[in-house]
């Protein structure tokens, strides 16, 4: 008995062959992971999921070993509102790793850009209004000017919206000179193809607020504004009491 059990029990090189056989089956079957993608800051730290406020460029970098010695490998970057897959190269900075810095451009959100500038067409507006009106009463004056301010208003307002969401470069241009765009709220992605076909992402949120706002402000909360904000007529934004609000700028 004792011969036999010896017999059938596997021998110790023949294990490490059937387990070398098996991990080869199963990458051949399921593929393997060969690459990793992240966002980094300037000091190399992964923005796990937020990018800073302020920032000017962001640093994206391959660890893909499998790759070590190309010299470059390709990812793509988008934004919200550069949806575009805007291809940026990477250099090898070390066997494996691939870096490169990828500039931001933040978009603003503005209504009124130029106060003076704004107060002349407001004027404008209403000495255009009095001169078709037949009414001289003061009071009456008060409501033309209200009614030109709204008129005024109004397309700058649209036109506010018009340049917060269109990239300042057309495609062509961001994919030549690495320039993404982006506004606040905005989502980030970068994607690469590892060398198997697997698919590598790695994400960063804009954590500011400006343009269109509404619902609640949550208490023990801290709101960043980075532009202009707003509330339409048919909506409300309840701020809660302990909510900290911070302006990055002058905005109102």
């Amino acid at each position: 008995m004792f011969a036999l059990f010896n017999i059938g029990y596997p021998k110790e090189g023949f294990m490490r062959s059937l387990i070398l056989s098996l991990s080869i089956f199963i990458t051949c079957l399921f593929g393997q992971a060969s690459g990793k993608v992240t966002f980094l800051d300037r000091q190399g730290t992964s923005l796990n999921g937020k990018l800073p406020v302020g920032s000017t460029e962001i640093i994206v970098r391959v660890d893909d070993i499998e790759l070590s010695g190309k010299g470059f490998v390709d990812v793509l970057v988008t934004s919200t509102i550069d949806s575009d897959d805007e291809q940026i190269r990477l250099p090898e900075i070390s066997n494996g790793v691939f870096q490169e810095i990828v500039q931001l451009n933040f978009h603003t959100f503005r209504i009124i850009e130029d106060e003076g500038a704004y107060n002349a067409q407001v004027n404008a507006e209403f000495l255009a209004l009095k001169a078709a009106s037949d009414n001289d009463d003061e009071d009456y004056d008060n409501v033309l000017k209200d009614r030109a301010n709204d008129l005024v208003y109004k397309g700058y307002h649209e036109q506010a919206l018009t340049r917060s969401g269109m990239p300042t470069y057309f495609e062509s241009q961001t994919s030549a000179n690495g320039i993404l765009d982006f506004i606040s709220g905005d989502f980030i992605e970068v994607v690469y193809r590892d060398n198997v076909g697997n698919t590598h992402r790695d994400n960063a949120r804009d954590i500011t607020v400006s343009g269109y706002v509404d619902g609640t402000w949550m208490s023990d909360s801290t709101y960043i504004v980075t532009g202009d904000v707003y509330v339409t007529y048919s909506d409300t934004l309840t701020i809660e009491p302990g909510v900290m609000v911070k302006f990055n700028g002058n905005y109102g």
